[in-house]
């Protein structure tokens, strides 16, 4: 854009330099008075003024898109070469159409149509608190250790061991200790042994909370419809945008077609 604008502006100076020639040959002839020339001047060093601007404002937005782009190497973009638009392409097409097709692809659209599914989901989603609640539970579960041991009587040791207990008689009394032999318990064994686990089923009926869930299913049905209308002002400024649009292009291609024919007419 600005370096169309640009270009508008150089050829603005040249129609300038053109009218100044003409100017000073009339100036010469004594047709005009010379202060003639000094409008035309001011006009030349206005529009000098606004080349400059404009190449400015090239310049700054190359250096924009250089940063945006993280280069900062010398590049310049290539005009696409358009067609010539044709002043009757409008009559192919009807606002209603444009509008029919700008519901498909619009995204505020879409998002809007999300917005309500969003809520009417919610609205269902907050309904299932009126009803009871059932849980079930359980739990499964075995436990090993490396030092568990199995403990098992071999023998009994050959040396008597002198207690202090008599018999009637005031006989002495010994007694004799077993001789006590352990292994590891095998894995699997405690596997087995040790299997542990319960299962639990409860019930909860909602009786009166204060009437929170009455409240908040009323309002996730405002939400609803507040979403429903937000669809339609967003259907009804896109039809206001194409209406509006439409109408300036048409304006614009009469404008067209009238100064094309004015032009071939010189």
């Amino acid at each position: 854009l600005s370096e169309e604008q640009l270009s508008v502006l150089q050829r603005q100076a040249d129609l300038t330099q053109q009218q100044y020639r003409q100017m000073q040959k009339l100036v010469n002839a004594g047709s005009v008075p010379g202060g003639n020339l000094l409008d035309i001047n001011a006009q030349i060093a206005n529009d000098q003024l606004n080349q400059v601007n404009a190449q400015n404002a090239i310049d700054l937005a190359y250096t924009n898109l250089r940063q945006l782009l993280n280069r900062y190497d010398t590049f310049k973009i290539v005009r696409p070469t358009l067609p010539e638009p044709s002043a009757n392409a409008l009559s192919n097409y009807t606002p209603d159409q444009v509008y029919q097709n700008a519901l498909s692809v619009q995204p505020s659209v879409k998002v809007a149509v999300l917005q309500t599914q969003i809520a009417e989901k919610r609205l269902a989603v907050t309904r299932t608190n009126q009803y009871p609640t059932v849980s079930l539970t359980g739990n499964f579960s075995t436990q090993y250790s490396s030092l568990a041991k199995q403990y098992s009587i071999s023998g009994i040791e050959p040396t008597p061991i002198l207690t202090n207990y008599f018999t009637q008689n005031f006989d002495s009394i010994y007694t004799f200790n077993p001789i006590i032999s352990t292994k590891n318990i095998p894995i699997y064994k405690q596997w087995g042994d040790n299997l542990g686990g319960f299962l639990g089923l409860s019930v909860q009926v909602l009786i009166f909370n204060q009437y929170q869930i009455k409240n908040g299913i009323s309002l996730v049905k405002l939400n609803i419809e507040n979403t429903r209308l937000n669809q339609e002002l967003t259907r009804n400024n896109i039809r206001q945008q194409i209406e509006q649009a439409y109408i300036n292009a048409k304006g614009a291609a009469e404008r067209y077609k009238a100064t094309k024919a004015n032009i071939e007419a010189l």
